[in-house]
């Protein structure tokens, strides 16, 4: 693990709302310097927002998770993405690094989830990766609940070895339980017993390279809780 910073940069030559947004183990503005030099582009880099992180490695491949779509080359680290967006997203994702990012051993499900299945593809592989999220949730505490539930625009994030330890099997059946929850995502939907379908699971939820973000809905959200403060 090795500390670092995110940095989202700008040049003139590119379009307004082009940024290049990665991580250095060095200064933001060394780093600039440097691509600047080795550019192609005629203009130099500008660092327009940069934070300190302490795991550089997990913080570029969250910040790249939750900006995937916006990604302008799947080669390269330049997305479509606001001033304001590209520095809101660096300061969640260190935010996140400051919280309790494991996954709990116990959290609280409301009745209305107990024997509740998920569907499609309601295996209970995908069911158990399900409940890791809810475990993994952040600012999903009974004292959120009660007072001031504060809410990002993501709620956690869960690796490939987290995932592995959570429901007992291989790096490479694990992926494979992220990959297919995270393709069938938006078409989840929770099945109490004895009640209405509740249609939507996610709001959000993407996988790339080991990690997995997302956001549940909050019809979800209100029906568990655990005891991270």
């Amino acid at each position: 693990m090795h500390a670092g910073y995110l940095y989202v940069l700008t040049n003139p030559m590119l379009p307004s709302d082009c940024r290049k947004i990665g991580l250095t183990k060095i200064s933001p503005e060394k780093r600039a310097n440097a691509l600047s030099r080795m550019s192609a582009i005629p203009a130099p880099f500008t660092v327009e927002f940069s934070c300190p992180v302490t795991n550089v490695a997990y913080a570029e491949r969250r910040v790249h998770l939750l900006l995937d779509a916006k990604r302008v080359s799947q080669s390269k680290e330049f997305f479509r993405v606001s001033a304001k967006d590209a520095a809101n997203l660096c300061e969640v994702i260190a935010a996140f690094e400051s919280e309790d990012v494991s996954v709990c051993e116990e959290f609280s499900l409301h009745n209305d989830l107990l024997a509740a299945s998920y569907r499609p593809y309601g295996t209970l592989r995908n069911q158990k990766l399900i409940y890791a999220m809810m475990a993994a949730t952040v600012n999903n505490s009974q004292f959120d609940r009660l007072f001031s539930q504060r809410q990002g625009p993501v709620d956690g994030f869960i690796t490939l070895a987290q995932v592995s330890r959570f429901l007992g099997v291989g790096k490479g059946a694990a992926a494979s339980a992220l990959k297919n929850l995270a393709k069938v995502g938006g078409e989840v939907a929770c099945h109490p017993i004895d009640l209405p379908p509740i249609a939507k699971v996610f709001d959000f939820i993407h996988y790339r390279n080991g990690h997995m973000a997302w956001k549940f809905s909050d019809a979800i959200r209100t029906k568990f809780y655990n005891p991270k403060l």
